[in-house]
């Protein structure tokens, strides 16, 4: 089967009364309904292929989604025209979107790649990646170029999903690595500092395709939030953005002739923190010819003295 866009609403994925089940259920009569009619004939062994699952399909997930379609009956998200011992008939077109109305998407491939997964409990992680996708915040947005880019990324907490889900964090956690893992989503983490000084993780996420759009955002917070946002290396290691502020008194000294009040180590660190930032910018410049990216790269000619006798490269 081709690929195709599939629309959720966002209403109906952050229903509280809803269990995983039921939300898969909703998934796979959302692809069986993909045509123009109303009226679908299902039962628990098409929906579960509708969603991927092999014909050999375990009965451990058969019954789970004729859990989770009872459910979408019980609650009339879905009616029943007719039924047999072995199908329903149901009128699903209470769950075709009105573009006008909230709803996110997510495409046929994305629901294969977790169902078709060795992931345990794939109705979880499935559950879980849709109403991730209901936290793209849509008030975010970027210009790149002359074009504006918004529904691309989120922040909430894994709290809040443990909250809302009714999960242990650690389960979201595990589910936000899976998804990692899977390619279906970026997670970009950073270090903040609050306002009265604290350190805490942040979680910035989004569809796996939208890895430079999340790069970048973050990014350019660091630059318009000088002080309160840290990177985070591979090592774990926090680099705090006070680096920036420390290059601007770099320069103020060796323009006027003062001597930096750094370490020949601190000196290399700021050096090696903007060179990078400069790779980064002069490539998306290159890339997109966003004046905004040229007016971040910054000038180097400033350690010409130090860099003679000394280590820096």
């Amino acid at each position: 089967m081709d690929n195709f866009n599939l629309y959720f609403s966002k209403d109906l994925l952050s229903r509280d009364d809803l269990s995983p089940y039921a939300i898969c259920a909703y998934c796979g009569l959302r692809i069986m309904g993909a045509g123009p009619e109303d009226k679908i004939l299902t039962n628990p062994f098409l929906i579960s292929h509708a969603l991927g699952k092999p014909l050999s399909v375990s009965r451990g997930f058969l019954k789970k989604m004729s859990i989770g379609l009872d459910e979408l009956i019980l609650k009339n998200i879905v009616s029943v025209v007719s039924s047999t011992p072995t199908f329903y008939e149901l009128d699903c077109s209470t769950i075709r979107n009105d573009p006008s109305e909230g709803f996110c998407a997510a495409t046929l491939n994305d629901v294969y790649t977790i169902m078709r997964s060795s992931r345990k409990n794939t109705d979880d992680l499935l559950a879980f990646f849709l109403y991730l996708l209901t936290t793209i915040d849509y008030t975010k947005s970027i210009t790149i170029g002359d074009e504006q880019k918004n529904n691309f990324v989120g922040c909430a907490p894994s709290a809040y999903f443990a909250k809302k889900l009714g999960a242990v964090e650690k389960t979201i956690l595990n589910h936000f690595k899976a998804l990692e893992e899977l390619k279906l989503i970026y997670v970009r983490r950073v270090v903040q500092k609050t306002l009265y000084g604290e350190l805490r993780n942040k979680n910035y996420y989004g569809l796996y395709e939208n890895q430079h759009i999340i790069d970048l955002y973050v990014s350019r917070l660091m630059f318009t939030n000088p002080g309160d946002i840290f990177n985070r290396s591979e090592s774990d290691s926090i680099a705090p953005r006070a680096l920036a502020q420390m290059y601007n008194k770099f320069c103020r000294c060796v323009n006027s002739g003062e001597e930096p009040p750094y370490s020949p180590d601190e000196i290399q660190q700021i050096y090696d923190y903007v060179s990078a930032q400069n790779d980064f910018w002069r490539k998306h410049y290159e890339e997109s010819g966003d004046a905004y990216s040229a007016a971040k790269i910054r000038d180097l000619s400033v350690f010409d003295e130090f860099k003679k006798g000394a280590d820096i490269l």
